[in-house]
């Protein structure tokens, strides 16, 4: 079973916490959910196209500028050999995608602590909130499997292996976050925190799984 959802008709939803308090994320959406609307075959794997629902803090659809890009696909694959191709993390950017290359790194079905992971870059081209066009990138490296914990959440308690990385985003400047990563096989993420390099601060924007329905 890789570490992700799979299955159509599956949800998970995510509350984002900033510092250790109940947040909206990067100025968006308080809760995300993550819907397997489709799952089928392409060459020789098993891809799950997944839309990305956002919600307020009331637990409304988000409205006004956010309304746009509350629906939000792309696909995970998964290979004959169990490993999990992730595709990106939540979206947080104020564009809608029109093509997609690249992947950010590839999970085994199969994992061991310590293990280096393939990573790779995500090339976006998009349109912005005014119609223009936009070129952005998210390169991917460094990320290993550090360690394996149960973790509790909101949802529950899951058996989770902890990844780290870093992740840099081009479009119109450059800027790196520190990545804390914990997978659950069949569920995907279950938490993960993020940390912007050279912020002062030292602020974390943590994101929990909520709750989660597995078909």
């Amino acid at each position: 079973m890789p570490y992700t959802l799979f299955r159509k008709g599956s949800v998970a939803e995510y509350v984002i916490y900033m510092n250790g308090k109940q947040a909206q994320f990067f100025g968006g959406p308080t809760y995300v959910q993550q819907v397997v609307v489709d799952e089928k075959i392409e060459n020789g794997l098993l891809v799950s196209y997944v839309q990305q629902l956002l919600f307020n803090k009331k637990h409304e659809p988000s409205k006004g500028i956010k309304a746009e890009f509350k629906s939000y696909y792309y696909p995970t694959e998964i290979d004959t050999a169990g490993n999990y191709h992730l595709t990106h993390d939540i979206s947080r950017d104020f564009i809608m995608l029109s093509k997609r290359n690249g992947y950010a790194m590839i999970v085994p079905g199969k994992i061991d602590i310590g293990s280096r992971l393939n990573c790779s870059t995500i090339n976006d081209d998009a349109k912005n909130l005014f119609g223009g066009n936009v070129k952005a990138k998210a390169e991917y490296k460094d990320f290993a499997v550090v360690g394996e914990e149960d973790v509790t959440t909101p949802a529950g308690t899951f058996k989770c292996i902890r990844l780290t990385g870093k992740v840099t985003e081009t479009s119109a400047g450059s800027v790196s976050y520190n990545y804390t990563w914990w997978l659950a096989r069949g569920i995907g993420f279950v938490k993960y925190e993020i940390r912007k390099e050279g912020d002062r601060k030292n602020s974390v924007t943590t994101i929990l799984l909520n709750k989660v329905d597995i078909k």
